[in-house]
């Protein structure tokens, strides 16, 4: 089934929309919209699937445009990077298929 969410740019505070279904993102708005990810420790979450809320899923945010995007990322440390949402439904299914396969 597909999904709605809406989620606010933690550095611009614009409320970004999307529309995601089984196979990949069907709506977004602002058009220009990314992701951020965190990269984590493969070992934790490899061995200790509980902290992946903690050391994975609280780093991604949807951000306005990849220039707003950098520059929050410049904010929040070494290992934070952007891809764009079609990047991050397809890593998201990976990640789900190898967690919970």
């Amino acid at each position: 089934t597909s999904a709605r969410v809406e989620s606010r740019d933690p550095h611009t505070g614009t409320v970004i929309k999307l529309t995601v279904s089984p196979d990949g993102v069907e709506f977004v708005e602002p058009a220009a919209a990314v992701m951020s990810i965190l990269v984590g420790d493969p070992e934790v979450l490899k061995t200790d699937p509980t902290k992946i809320m903690a050391s994975f899923c609280h780093h991604i945010f949807f951000l306005e445009s990849p220039e707003t995007g950098a520059e929050w990322a410049a904010q929040h440390g070494e290992g934070t990077f952007l891809v764009t949402l079609d990047e991050g439904f397809a890593l998201g299914k990976r990640l789900n298929a190898a967690q919970f396969s």
